[in-house]
């Protein structure tokens, strides 16, 4: 049910932007008349050098490398209690088929536990990314816009965005003016 509302939700976000975006080009001949381009800000901040560098620290970080290894440990085993449940749970007792399945679901809540722990750790540090370079972002994102005149710019979201024309991203841009700013 609750997925039904959120699809229809997202539909009728979707419809809105369009109709915002067919209203906007009634006024105008052309989307580059307008001028319309998008940017994927979180995209733009991971592709700068500053970015790349915080990335390769985290990943040499001994407890972010243990809980990377015990996932992988983990997926191994629980592939293998998957693969010997599906070839063998019709000749084992049903005894033996509740504890393979509790070594199963006990394999996939350590998998999620370690799993919320990294995504913490990327959350954290996109957070700390997006806060450190959001005024850097801001004044990157508006020079570009008056110097290319943009009409109007919209997330590089899949969800709102179907099909953007790569021409049409100025994300690259955005990170180019960032590199810029921090090797000063």
């Amino acid at each position: 049910m609750k997925q039904l509302l959120l699809k229809q939700l997202l539909l009728k976000q979707i419809i809105a932007a369009g109709v915002v975006f067919a209203a906007l080009m009634s006024t105008f001949a052309t989307a580059e008349e307008l001028k319309v381009r998008v940017v994927n800000i979180e995209q733009a901040i991971l592709g700068t050098d500053v970015a790349k560098e915080e990335i390769k620290k985290i990943e040499a970080d001994s407890e972010f490398k243990k809980n990377m290894a015990q996932i992988q440990k983990i997926q191994e085993e629980g592939q293998k209690l998957t693969e010997k449940y599906k070839k063998d749970a019709s000749m084992m007792s049903p005894k033996e088929v509740q504890e393979l399945e509790t070594k199963i679901k006990s394999k996939q809540g350590d998998l999620e536990h370690l799993g919320k722990k990294v995504q913490e750790v990327r959350a954290n540090f996109m957070r700390g990314m997006m806060i450190r370079m959001n005024a850097d972002v801001t004044i990157a994102v508006k020079e570009i816009i008056d110097a290319e005149k943009i009409g109007l710019l919209l997330p590089a979201n899949p969800q709102l965005i179907l099909h953007a024309d790569p021409s049409m991203d100025i994300t690259p841009k955005v990170t180019e003016k960032l590199n810029k700013k921090f090797k000063k």
